[in-house]
């Protein structure tokens, strides 16, 4: 029998390698399968540079970064003339939030083949990520330059417009991308963003839809979502009692409760208290115009139904979309009013709204030190201590120091607590609470 010669060993080799390689690309979404093929490469030829650089995309994409940066740095030793080993590695650099050494890579990527798209959106998102907009801009639109319909680039581009505050060409690049690829969900939700921060809150809401419409999974178009929606500007209603949205109407009421320095020392001792009607008038006016996802804060006046006067105010407010938070005050000026009941109703009334209606997480209050009616009250309402911020605060009109308590209710708070049940039960104010 014949044996091989040399020259036929390591052409055989090179068609397996070849074979074992395509197979690893056909294989690119089994990140694992993919690490198998490559390391099989290895084995028969440990400086495989190919076989090295595909191991260290699939290092990188299971964020085993030490092997990921060895990989590739030893891909790059042996076949320093390949770009997309330059590119690549990059990309993985920033990944790890090494934008410098990422920038570099990449720049040098770019040095060796400068009309490869990828290679300058890779660079774009990683100037993008350092804040280095309008370079970022730079090489997005270089991107497109070498492949107009890139759609990648041209989201990554409105992104960086965006970050420019050059909102109308933003708007233009996202609404080309949707208009090239109808189902391209990251230009919807960057759209909707833009919107929502230009005060198109309706239009914002319908692009978040679209999203969730394209991928009911998408975490943060469903949080969007629900901080644009127009549940924030309902009023509540129970049995007795009507909690409506303050608006210029409303002003003399307000004016009234704004100028009762004993009740305003217990409620807020924040609020100017000393502004003219017409300067009252103009604000409400003004604040009407903002939806609470720009204010980050929803201002009630409680109303009795039966009589259509407003006996009270309530708030939440330091809203935070994020963490999906709240600060709830309710005030009523008479002490009548506050024993009939009303303060118990509309507290329920804005819990049942935080909670199931939009699906807030936990609401605080806080309590000056000097209120310990309040302090009792909040107790008896369900919600928790959690702490004392000794002389945490000044005092705007007497100057001293004093303390404030915080109090706390999560979700499963609200859902398990059967006190809550029974007077939901007995003001019928429809509060719909479940068992944890």
């Amino acid at each position: 029998m014949t044996s091989l010669s040399k020259k036929q060993k390591k052409h055989s080799a090179t068609v397996l390698i070849n074979q074992l390689l395509q197979t690893a690309h056909q294989r690119a979404g089994d990140l694992q399968s993919t690490q198998q093929v490559c390391k099989q490469v290895l084995k028969s030829c440990p400086n495989q540079p190919d076989a090295l650089h595909l191991l260290g995309i699939t290092y990188a994409q299971l964020e085993k970064f030490e092997e990921a940066n060895y990989s590739f740095e030893r891909a790059i030793s042996i076949l320093p003339e390949r770009a997309d080993f330059y590119a690549n590695y990059a990309n993985a650099l920033w990944k790890q939030g090494n934008i410098n050494k990422g920038i570099d890579f990449c720049r040098q990527a770019i040095l060796l083949d400068e009309h490869r798209p990828e290679f300058h959106n890779i660079l774009g998102c990683i100037l993008l990520s350092g804040a280095q907009f309008s370079n970022a801009e730079v090489h997005f639109r270089k991107a497109l330059t070498i492949r107009p319909n890139y759609l990648q680039a041209l989201n990554n581009l409105g992104n960086a417009l965006q970050k420019q505050n050059k909102t109308k060409e933003a708007v233009a690049a996202y609404q080309h991308v949707i208009s090239l690829q109808p189902d391209y969900a990251d230009a919807f939700y960057n759209l909707g963003l833009v919107l929502k921060n230009q005060g198109n809150i309706y239009e914002s809401a319908n692009c978040f839809t679209q999203v969730l419409t394209l991928c009911p999974d998408f975490f943060k178009a469903s949080q969007a979502l629900k901080e644009v929606s127009p549940t924030w500007l309902l009023p509540l209603e129970g049995n007795r009692l009507l909690l409506r949205p303050c608006t210029e109407k409303d002003a003399v009421f307000l004016h009234t409760c704004y100028r009762n320095s004993d009740f305003m020392a217990m409620y807020n001792k924040y609020i100017p208290r000393n502004l003219s009607m017409e300067e009252l008038v103009n604000k409400l006016r003004q604040s009407a115009k903002n939806h609470p996802c720009q204010t980050h804060s929803v201002n009630w006046v409680i109303i009795e139904k039966n009589t259509g006067r407003a006996i009270g105010i309530a708030a939440l407010t330091e809203i935070n979309f994020q963490h999906q938070r709240a600060e709830f005050l309710l005030g009523i000026p008479c002490i009548a009013d506050r024993k009939s009941g009303a303060a118990l109703e509309a507290a329920l009334l804005i819990l049942n709204f935080a909670f199931n209606q939009v699906d807030l997480h936990k609401i605080t209050s806080v309590v000056y030190g000097d209120n310990e009616v309040a302090q009792k009250n909040i107790l008896a309402l369900g919600f928790i201590a959690e702490g004392c911020q000794r002389e945490h605060l000044c005092d705007p009109e007497k100057g001293h120091f004093f303390d404030v308590y915080v109090y706390g209710m999560t979700r499963s708070d609200f859902y398990s607590n059967i006190r809550l049940t029974k007077l939901a039960r007995r003001f019928s104010v429809g509060v719909n609470i479940h068992f944890a």
